[in-house]
């Protein structure tokens, strides 16, 4: 066969004359590659045509925004996760919804504890609860609350999220613990413009002014925001019995008033000015004696 090899094909006779012809092949195959290398001279990158101080700002500020972005996208995924499960259960407690028709315009949307339970401050004069035989969301006060349960009627305070709304706007906004208002609370007019914005701690006023007797007696409430008297005034009896309520607006006292004797029956009612920035002077609208008898009632003015 290597004879046959020598005879057609003299170049691969031999082992020596193979190898050199390899050699000559790889030094030609170089030589041509190194050439070809110093024809091409690359054009001067993009990046090197630019100023330096331009690199930074260019580069940096794209990324920047794009990271912003990405990073207020999540927050807002995460709290719109966060809220929805405080919707479903509130301070511990799971919920159920509800909604009810308060007229033609304004709904009502709502939550109540799924175990039930009861109003925990004896003196919160608004407890939002529902009402099972009216199908109707009422407020009233502890004492009016519990009455009512005593004589058999079905309610359950409103407990979560609450809401009104009229068509698509939101009305008022915030969250009830037990039936009394807890955290920030949100008011707007029908064009969706904010009115007011308030905070609660447990039914009152976050920086309202508390004193007590003695204890967990409380003396009197003396509701502060915005700087100023504004809110549920109330003063209470050392027995506990309501003794006078009424409305601060804006440093100014304002609608009906109502005082109360020790034994939690009407005093008197005094009627002060609609709104805060009105000029009026306040009277005595009606009083009682001890024993709940009307003794003294204004005379209607036409």
């Amino acid at each position: 066969m290597s004879n046959l090899l020598a005879i057609h094909y003299p170049v691969f006779g031999n082992i020596r004359q193979r190898l050199s012809l390899w050699v000559l092949l790889c030094v030609v195959g170089l030589n041509h590659s190194f050439a070809q290398k110093l024809k091409y001279k690359p054009e001067t990158p993009a990046y090197e045509r630019l100023q330096s101080d331009s690199i930074p700002e260019l580069v940096s500020t794209n990324l920047e925004t794009i990271d912003e972005q990405d990073f207020e996208f999540k927050i807002k995924k995460i709290k719109l996760k966060r809220d929805k499960k405080k919707k479903r259960v509130y301070m511990g407690v799971k919920t159920k919804r509800g909604k009810v028709m308060r007229n033609s315009q304004i709904t009502i949307q709502f939550r109540y504890p799924k175990r039930g339970g009861t109003p925990e401050d004896p003196y919160a004069q608004e407890i939002f609860y529902y009402d099972y035989r009216a199908k109707a969301v009422r407020t009233d006060s502890y004492d009016r609350y519990q009455a009512r349960l005593k004589k058999g009627e079905k309610l359950v305070p409103l407990h979560g999220y609450y809401r009104q709304v009229m068509g698509r706007q939101t009305l008022e906004e915030g969250f009830l613990y037990y039936g009394v208002r807890n955290e920030t609370w949100y008011n707007y007019d029908k064009d969706g413009i904010l009115l007011e914005r308030l905070t609660y701690n447990f039914g009152w006023l976050k920086d309202a002014d508390i004193s007590y007797y003695g204890g967990n007696k409380i003396k009197e409430v003396v509701p502060f925001a915005h700087g100023t008297k504004h809110g549920n005034y109330c003063t209470f009896y050392e027995n506990g019995n309501l003794c006078m309520q009424g409305q601060y607006e804006y440093g100014e006292k304002v609608g009906l008033w109502t005082e109360y004797h020790p034994n939690g029956k009407r005093k008197a009612q005094h009627q002060y000015k609609r709104y805060f920035y009105e000029e009026d002077t306040p009277f005595v609208l009606r009083e009682w004696d001890a024993g709940g008898n009307l003794i003294y009632e204004a005379k209607k003015t036409k």
